[in-house]
């Protein structure tokens, strides 16, 4: 180490409060940036695990794959794991002693080889997953609801497997086979029509037990029981469900994707989009676009702020070692030595705080993991929780971010170290070489503000590289702050557009106006709220100029007559009186507009959400520009049937005018049981009374659905109930709860880390400032002490600090605000890319911003002004060094 090194080290030992204050200011930019690498590579990771959990590990899915062919797809290079399903058949429950319930007669027996009892969604609950044709294992709903135990293991079933089909639909070419999706057909009689084809008989021993199968759905006839499965052993014209699974996906999957569907004569495909987009690969470009540019926005942010952070710590130790670096020139250091010096310093304050910075950001994560984990696991009952990542490259970046931030830092302060002559350096006379010109101020200051405000404007004129200093440290806390802000704002629109805003668990279809079941449904203990809602489908023409842009442009792309006016598929929404006149209220109406029956009037819902096909990116907007003051006149379609010349059946469509509604205004507001993205750009739904609803329907043939809409504390176990209920055997009954949960878990994940970071930006933000101003105040001590000394009194003191705190506040929201909104452009050009809302200011952080910041400028010149007013006048005086 040579004597410049020794030196700079023995004056950073000497001037610990200052060494201190820059390794501390290092740590937390470090920690930020770690902060940020970790939370994104958790947060793919955690949205990765839970897609998994609830549609398996796999990306192209082929269904009715012939067994023949299944060489096809083991010889591709995406099937590292080749996944194989197989519909083994349906069995009686009356086989195995037992009595099921009409829409529930069968066993459905499901057959997965090793990979997919490996990769697709599977719970284990007691035994042993089974490893060939022979065993299988039953799901626990059966056994609670045929009171029998886990003893079951060990025994032998035997049954006899066919499949489903409609009888109606057999031809000598065509068969109609019934699967999980497919209820229990009755005819008119409540008596079961369908037939079971191809019986075999079939013996396998229960080794497990399992949660219910993802397959098995509400109006599912049997109970799904799993089973292994050797493909050697299928019949050569069997088929059956095939996944490719692949360690490392990419671009080109797609067009594996196609040429696999070609080579398998096999019409439709499906690719498992939501896995893949987690793994940054997706069929266009706009999603990993969006991705890398809000994170290169956010980490070029992050890293102008951890510069400034570092800047000021270095550039103030410049400015206090100048003395020091003046006496280092005296005695023949050279320009390169004494830029060196800061350099070595740099590479000193790095050794201690990236390695700090780094694990305590990894400790702040894990912190904020273990506090959210429980609730995000209980509110929204998922199996999956946060966890710490970090990879050897994202360890490597975050260290190369870090060094190049320091690198960056400590450049200027160099430089300008490297310039400090010896006579300037020792009389301290580098920062003050001015004019009186560069000092004169308005006279109009000193009347309308006091001396004291002349004093301050003089000062920061005098003092102009420190005022600098502390204005970018403010700009660039600006610019932090509303950034972040924003960025949260715009990706919560940016999933809100995505998401259909499910807010119900439960949607059970009750089919007529006056069920007599009803108030028996509504009984059920687990109900915390319900909505009862009379909807029909209408058609309508709206003309051009009510139709926003984006909508008009996806309408035409999938209408193929375009006229002057748009065509509109119209849903009815009837709501009872009480929802109905709270709906009015929200959009500003008149409700009893709306139960004038001679005059069918309407409230609009004006939010909408769809894809976009021809821009391939979501948009989120309104459905028309206008709300009031338009007349929808609605149409209806009948449909006829002839025979031409030949004997062919033809079928025509009539359009049948219908009542005409008055729109008289539009809401946001949704009530349990709508949704935003059911209907596409051309959806219209409209809120009106019973009453005008009866009248609607007069004149056309009425289409007409009674459901109630049910909030439940349990959905799945009130489901089970409602379907063990024979009164609701014809109901046909919708649990949306699950995706109603991934979308709560989504938009909670977000709002987790959003609020996380925006306190963590506020926090440096606040310690950026405080630490800029404050040192700044305590390097002008010998100033305030010289003002104390010819008459300045504590009042005139506090006087002259508010002043400074204004300009300081002031001057930082002209930088800050405009380059803020430029970045916030840049923000919304990127989302863009993959969604479409409008671009809207973020008033309230706005409001926040401009009450914080004059707080905090204004509390840290209170408060160092304090420490400093306390002290010697002739000590501060005498004093050089901080």
């Amino acid at each position: 180490m040579n004597i410049i090194n020794k030196l700079t080290l023995r004056h950073m030992k000497e001037n610990k409060r200052r060494t201190l204050v820059t390794i501390l200011g290092v740590i937390i930019s470090v920690a930020m940036i770690t902060a940020v690498t970790t939370i994104g590579l958790s947060f793919i990771d955690v949205l990765k695990r839970e897609s998994i959990a609830s549609n398996g590990n796999w990306h192209i899915q082929y269904n009715e794959v012939p067994v023949s062919k299944l060489p096809v797809l083991e010889d591709s290079l995406y099937a590292d794991e080749l996944i194989l399903e197989h519909e083994e058949g349906y069995a009686l429950l009356s086989e195995q002693g037992l009595e099921g319930k009409d829409n529930k007669p069968y066993i459905h027996v499901l057959a997965y080889n090793e990979a997919a009892l490996n990769r697709l969604p599977l719970q284990l609950l007691e035994g042993r997953l089974p490893v060939s044709p022979n065993e299988i294992v039953v799901p626990e709903h059966f056994l609670k609801h045929f009171n029998k135990d886990s003893h079951i293991i060990g025994e032998t079933m035997t049954m006899t497997l066919g499949e489903r089909y409609n009888p109606d639909l057999v031809e000598e070419d065509y068969v109609d086979r019934l699967d999980q999706n497919y209820s229990i057909l009755f005819d008119d009689e409540r008596h079961t029509k369908e037939t079971v084809i191809g019986e075999r008989e079939a013996e396998f021993t229960v080794v497990g037990i399992i949660e219910r199968l993802g397959d098995e759905y509400g109006i599912s006839p049997g109970y799904s029981f799993l089973t292994g499965l050797d493909p050697s052993k299928l019949p050569k014209d069997a088929t059956v469900t095939a996944k490719l699974y692949t360690a490392k996906p990419d671009q080109e999957i797609f067009k594996e994707g196609e040429r696999l569907k070609h080579a398998l004569s096999i019409d439709e495909y499906y690719i498992n989009t939501t896995l893949l987009r987690y793994s940054f690969v997706s069929s266009h470009d706009g999603f990993v676009t969006t991705v890398f540019s809000l994170l290169s926005i956010v980490m070029g942010v992050i890293m102008i702020g951890s510069i400034s952070l570092i800047y000021n710590a270095f550039g103030i130790s410049v400015a206090d070692r100048s003395r020091y670096l003046g006496m280092l020139a005296s005695v023949g250091a050279t320009k390169r030595q004494k830029r060196n010096s800061v350099f070595f310093e740099g590479m000193i304050i790095s050794v201690i705080s990236i390695p700090l910075g780094i694990l305590g950001g990894l400790a702040g994560i894990a912190i904020t993991f273990a506090v959210v984990n429980p609730t995000f696991r209980g509110v929204l009952g998922l199996d999956v929780s946060f966890e710490v990542k970090m990879n050897i490259w994202t360890l490597l970046l975050t260290i190369g971010i870090s060094l190049i931030t320091v690198l960056l830092s400590v450049w200027w302060p160099a430089k300008r170290a490297a310039k400090v002559s010896a006579i300037d350096a020792i009389r301290q006379t580098q920062d003050v070489k001015l004019s009186r010109k560069q000092v004169k101020t308005s006279k109009l200051v000193r009347k309308l503000f006091g001396i004291e405000a002349e004093i301050a404007l003089k000062n920061i004129k005098r003092n102009k590289r420190r005022y600098q200093i502390t204005v970018f440290s403010l700009v660039i806390s600006i610019i932090l702050f509303m950034t972040v802000s924003y960025l949260t704002e715009s990706m919560k629109q940016a999933l809100f557009s995505t998401n259909s805003g499910v807010n119900y668990d439960l949607q059970v279809n009750y089919g007529m106006k006056d069920d007599p079941n009803l108030e028996l449904l509504l009984e059920f203990d687990g109900i915390t709220d319900y909505s009862i809602i009379q909807s029909t489908q209408s058609s309508a023409r709206v003309p051009y100029q009510y139709v926003p842009a984006t909508n008009a442009s996806a309408m035409v792309a999938q209408q193929e007559e375009i006229s002057d006016d748009l065509y509109y598929d119209v849903f009815i929404q009837a709501l009872d009186d009480e929802e109905l006149k709270e709906v009015a209220e929200y959009a500003g109406v008149d409700a009893s507009l709306l139960f004038d029956t001679s005059h069918p009037q309407a409230i609009l819902y004006n939010e909408i959400s769809y894809y976009h096909k021809g821009e391939k990116r979501y948009v989120a907007g309104k459905v028309l520009s206008q709300v009031t003051d338009i007349m929808v006149q609605l149409t209806n379609w009948t449909y006829e049937t002839s025979t031409d010349e030949s004997g062919e059946t033809i079928y025509m469509s009539h359009e049948v005018e219908g009542e005409a509604i008055e729109l008289v205004g539009g809401t946001d507001f949704a009530p349990m049981g709508i949704v935003r993205t059911t209907h596409g750009p051309n959806g219209m739904t409209l809120y009106v009374s019973q009453a005008v609803m009866d009248k609607l329907n007069s004149n056309i043939e009425p289409r007409v659905q009674y459901n109630v809409y049910i909030k439940s504390d349990n959905p799945l176990a009130l489901e089970e109930q409602i379907r063990e209920s024979q009164h609701f055997d014809n109901y046909y009954i919708s649990n949306v709860f699950k995706h109603k949960q991934e979308e709560e878990a989504t938009m909670f994940i977000l709002s987790v880390f959003s609020y996380g970071f925006i306190v963590l930006i506020t926090l440096i933000s606040v310690a950026n400032i405080l630490n800029t101003i404050s040192t700044s105040i305590q390097l002008r001590r010998r100033e305030f002490a010289m003002l104390r000394s010819i008459g300045m009194t504590e009042k005139g003191f506090y006087r002259m600090i508010n002043y400074e705190s204004i300009l300081y506040g002031v001057k930082a929201l002209l930088y800050g605000l405009p380059i803020s909104f430029g970045i916030m452009v840049l923000i919304y050009w990127s989302i863009l890319k993959t969604s479409y809302y409008p671009f809207q200011l973020p008033w309230v952080h706005l409001g926040i911003l401009f009450v914080v910041l004059f707080m905090i400028v204004g509390l840290s010149m209170m408060y160092s002004g304090s420490k400093v007013k306390k002290g010697s006048i002739v000590d501060a005086i005498k004093q050089e060094n901080m």
